[in-house]
């Protein structure tokens, strides 16, 4: 059980990316419950109740089914467009699109927040030609970036929600959505996730404060030296891990990732219980090795391990998660594995199934 301070706010965080059940964690301290919202589901993927995971599974669902070649239905596109607000942000989850845009409540973890804004941008700017309304998305997306880009904090991180201090996996997820590693807002998350880097861990990173090596918060980290996903196969010769020294860039991160995922077998151990595999941080760190500063052997190993175990990721309380599948579908492609046959399962038609009609 999760029970400090700082499992707390993981676990929200967590919570909003719909991480925990993939994580195998529990919270003794949980958002409230505003109560189930059953309003604006048609094009959500997902049956789960989608406050605070809406519009992450959504997004994580589109890059997926994009980057596999799968068509995009136009209403799953149009259920994420409608979510976005005047300002250009997005809540976890709107019920009623046609109000006001609720208000960042810290205490109830709700309203516009960092997280899902990151990933309805790369989502909508990142998406493809072939997804439908790609005018309105790539209007949608770009105020998207320009409210994140106002949201960064004077040290250079991101808050989750405003009230809240600004964590690792929020400000790699905006600099991962903001690209571009020579503008001076992603160079400014740069140092900021710098340090919090613990070298004495082999450059892994941490949620907030502490010592403690934080899977999903070094995975982030890494992906966002690397652009915004989805990912492209690699075309180009692998350059290889960064050294981790007392100095080293955050891309560094990489060296405790392919360390864990090699001597782990491909599984990611959860920073709660080491007993338990943290499947979410274990997919994205394999989607981070697939690029130029990954490690190739240990990509292999965690595309096997996610093959092995689709359903022990996916499978939830609520059905198949969408954001695992999404993510899932975006490993298979920047692999060079079959979406349609990993690990014996059709990723693209399990997630086109949880589909609201």
């Amino acid at each position: 059980m999760i029970q400090t301070r700082r499992g707390t706010a993981i676990a929200a965080v967590a919570l909003s990316l719909g991480f925990l059940a993939g994580a195998g964690q529990t919270a003794t301290a949980s958002p409230a419950d505003p109560g189930p919202a059953a309003a604006d589901t048609r094009g959500l993927f997902g049956s789960g109740d989608p406050t605070y995971d809406g519009v992450y599974r959504q997004s994580a669902a589109i890059m997926g089914l994009a980057a596999a070649g799968a068509d995009v239905p136009p209403s799953a596109v149009a259920w994420l467009l409608r979510q976005q607000c005047p300002d250009g942000s997005f809540a976890a989850y709107r019920a009623d699109t046609t109000g006001p845009c609720p208000r960042a409540d810290a205490s109830s973890f709700t309203g516009p927040d960092s997280n899902s804004t990151a990933m309805a941008a790369m989502a909508l700017l990142r998406a493809g030609d072939d997804v439908p309304r790609r005018q309105d998305r790539l209007r949608a997306g770009a105020a998207a970036l320009r409210w994140l880009k106002s949201q960064q904090g004077t040290g250079g991180g991101w808050v989750w929600i405003r009230g809240l201090a600004a964590d690792s996996v929020s400000t790699a997820m905006s600099a991962a959505a903001i690209g571009a590693p020579t503008s001076r807002p992603h160079d400014r998350a740069m140092q900021w996730l710098r340090q919090h880097m613990n070298t004495a861990q082999k450059c892994a990173v941490r949620f907030q404060g502490g010592n403690v090596a934080d899977p999903l918060s070094t995975a982030w980290a890494f992906i966002s030296t690397q652009g915004p996903l989805p990912y492209a196969p690699l075309t180009a010769d692998r350059k290889g891990l960064r050294p981790c020294t007392g100095t080293a860039p955050v891309i560094a991160s990489a060296v405790w990732l392919a360390n864990k995922l090699i001597t782990g077998g491909g599984r990611i151990p959860s920073a709660f219980d080491a007993s338990v595999t943290d499947w979410n941080a274990t997919a994205l760190a394999t989607l981070g090795m697939t690029q130029k500063r990954g490690s190739e052997e240990a990509m292999r190993i965690g595309v096997r391990a996610l093959q092995r175990n689709v359903n022990a990721y996916v499978r939830t309380g609520d059905g198949d998660s969408p954001a695992a599948l999404g993510t899932l579908l975006m490993v298979a492609h920047a692999a060079r594995a079959n979406p349609r046959d990993f690990g014996g399962e059709n990723l693209s038609a399990r997630l086109l199934a949880t589909l609201q009609r």
